[in-house]
């Protein structure tokens, strides 16, 4: 039995809330044998008792009532279950995604959660990073269409202003830089490439960033438009995975980048964060918005190359999104905005592009690199 499949190993057209329901109802040996029918239904049963056992540590019966897959997740799967009429979401961690470490997470989310932004936990696993939650009521994840409403965007910019201002640091730090060197490792293990400029320039930026000293704390580090849930007329902040204290602005060039703002908009939304803005911090959002945009084009390419793939994140997906992203990163590195920030900082902190030593990289030629970097920024990507 354990070796047969009574259908092709291929998509199966059903429902699958539907059978995931029906599912939740069999026993362990009904779930052993569906779980022979094809690498499909593996899959779903495993889901189904992935949740059955979290319940369990939870203390909850593990009879669900009621199941329903939850869209809009790249790596991770996520299910609204029922359980003695009380909703819950479980979320089932996605393969190859040891890069993201669950006991910083854990802490993060919890702390988030003790200052009413991100729901209820009710079970965090940091080995597997499986994970209960509270469902919330009526939630109405943003959008890009949704973000171009003032008030929205208002709330959801307070939101990222309550969790930079909360007393307690988060569990750990963010390198930024470090982090996309990390995912450059992981790519180019496996025989993928990048073109070399991209780092180059990073590197350039990377040797201001580090005479600035700018103060790390606590920051969400993903927060695109449907990691806000409105909810009761109240703003949430969901998914912490990449959690930890990093430069506040951070959050406000992803969401920025991620809800494709305009330049009123994200002049409205500097307004609702700063008042009125300073030089440094408008300036700082311009130098670091192309990193983020690599970032994003790494982590694109990650999920290909690790084939951490969902139901709305398949090859073709990561592929396309990964190519918008590099031309995103070089067009903001070509740009007026970009250019100005870098001849600010330049000129504020007296840096002789010839001569400057920062010493960043742990190698005998770091000076030469990050000379190297300033001089490429000061000529922008295409040159």
């Amino acid at each position: 039995m354990s070796n047969s499949r009574y259908f092709p190993d291929q998509p199966v057209n059903f429902n699958e809330t539907l059978m995931a329901t029906i599912l939740g109802y069999f026993d362990q040996r009904q779930l052993l044998q569906a779980r022979c029918v094809n690498s499909h239904w593996k899959n779903l049963v495993d889901n189904i008792k992935n949740m059955q056992a979290i319940l369990a540590a939870c203390g909850l019966p593990g009879k669900l009532e009621k199941l329903t897959k939850l869209h809009g997740g790249l790596t991770n799967v996520t299910y609204r279950i029922t359980v003695a009429n009380h909703a819950y979401v479980a979320r089932l961690p996605g393969k190859n995604t040891s890069y993201i470490e669950g006991v910083n997470e854990s802490y993060n989310a919890q702390l988030a959660s003790s200052v009413t932004i991100n729901p209820a936990i009710h079970f965090y696993e940091e080995s597997t990073r499986r994970q209960l939650s509270d469902y919330l009521f009526e939630p109405q994840p943003m959008s890009l269409l949704l973000l171009q409403k003032n008030n929205l965007l208002e709330q959801a910019t307070l939101t990222l202003k309550a969790i930079h201002q909360s007393k307690r640091k988060f569990k750990n730090d963010v390198n930024i830089f470090a982090r996309n060197r990390t995912m450059l490792g992981i790519a180019n293990h496996h025989d993928v490439e990048l073109p070399e400029k991209y780092a180059l320039l990073m590197q350039g930026i990377e040797s201001i960033i580090r005479q600035l000293n700018i103060e790390k704390i606590p920051c969400h580090n993903d927060t695109t438009p449907a990691n806000f849930i409105l909810s009761q007329e109240k703003m949430w902040l969901i998914d912490w995975e990449y959690s930890g204290n990093n430069y506040p602005v951070w959050d406000l060039i992803c969401l920025a980048i991620e809800a494709d703002f305009s330049d009123q908009q994200i002049a409205y939304m500097f307004n609702i964060y700063y008042g009125e803005i300073d030089k440094t911090n408008r300036f700082l959002f311009y130098l670091l918005q192309p990193v983020y945009a690599y970032w994003a084009a790494l982590w694109y390419q990650v999920q290909i190359t690790n084939k951490n793939y969902t139901d709305d994140n398949s090859p073709e997906f990561s592929e396309r999104l990964k190519q918008e992203y590099l031309v995103k990163c070089k067009n903001l590195l070509d740009g007026e905005r970009f250019r100005e920030a870098h001849r600010f900082f330049l000129a504020q902190q007296q840096l002789q592009i010839a001569t400057t030593k920062l010493g960043v990289f742990d190698n005998p030629d770091s000076d030469h690199k990050i000379n190297k970097g300033n001089v490429e920024l000061s000529r922008g990507f295409t040159h």
